[in-house]
């Protein structure tokens, strides 16, 4: 009886051990970032059309910057990359020049300005971004030899995505520009 007591409180804390060490490693797993292309996604679907879409890193939190149609009108928000949560929006402000060529470019705005909705008539090329911003982030710090990586940015720049990463390495700044469908580097900047 009493082997069969020890038996049983032995397996008893052992299943209280595992459990603790698996709780423990729970806690040290890190958050991933929402996918680039899911939260375009999300903002298209709950927001808007985008005109603009960025990851940066601030204050080593990751956020996504959007530029939003709301009402025929341009709005920024902010979005923590981890939980898509809504941190902040500006006030909404009139289309500046290059904003209205690319928003009658992808939308029909209907016979008068504002007149009607936007409807999209062709995807924005956020979907280009076939790369994540782990692995540009990589592809940076490889290109210069390592470093801490500041800020990443995903833009359209001469007509493709565009991944733009600040690394500072040594108090050196290095700016890293890579193509989002490809991977390849396009150009590197050094500011002494």
């Amino acid at each position: 009886m009493e082997r069969r007591l020890a038996i049983g409180v032995a397996a008893f804390f052992s299943v209280l051990v595992f459990s603790a060490a698996v709780l423990a490693q729970a806690d040290t797993t890190k958050p991933t970032i929402i996918g680039f292309a899911d939260m375009a996604a999300r903002i298209e679907s709950g927001y808007g059309p985008m005109l603009e879409l960025e990851l940066e890193l601030r204050n080593n939190e990751p956020i996504y910057k959007a530029s939003v149609i709301i009402n025929g009108q341009s709005v920024s928000i902010s979005f923590n990359a981890l939980t898509g949560a809504e941190i902040r929006r500006q006030s909404p402000k009139r289309l500046d020049k290059d904003e209205a060529r690319l928003y009658s470019r992808f939308f029909d705005t209907g016979t008068s300005a504002g007149s009607t909705p936007a409807k999209p008539v062709a995807a924005l090329p956020f979907a280009a971004a076939r790369i994540s911003f782990q692995e540009a982030s990589q592809i940076a710090l490889t290109q210069v030899g390592g470093g801490t990586v500041k800020s990443i940015e995903l833009d359209r720049k001469g007509g493709r995505m565009v991944y733009e990463v600040e690394i500072r390495r040594d108090g050196v700044k290095y700016e890293v520009y890579i193509d989002a469908a490809i991977g390849e580097v396009i150009r590197q900047k050094i500011d002494r």
